[in-house]
């Protein structure tokens, strides 16, 4: 009976397949990145973590309240 009940299940556990998958992709890992205001001069605001160049300019307008992006 409890062998019917979980091949009918849709996530049973079948002897031959692996329940961890066989490709990784590796995650990307949030790196830091320099914030500077540039007008007259250059301005240091500080660091923020993202995983691009496009997040990190999002991150830092609302972090800093940059109105400008």
């Amino acid at each position: 009976m409890l062998r019917t009940r979980l091949l009918r299940h849709p996530f049973a556990y079948c002897p031959g397949m692996s329940s961890r998958s066989r490709i990784r992709v590796p995650a990307k890992k949030p790196r830091s990145w320099a914030v500077t205001l540039i007008k007259n001069r250059g301005v240091f605001l500080g660091f923020v973590e993202a995983p691009d160049q496009k997040a990190a300019e999002l991150m830092a307008a609302k972090a800093f309240m940059l109105s400008e992006w």
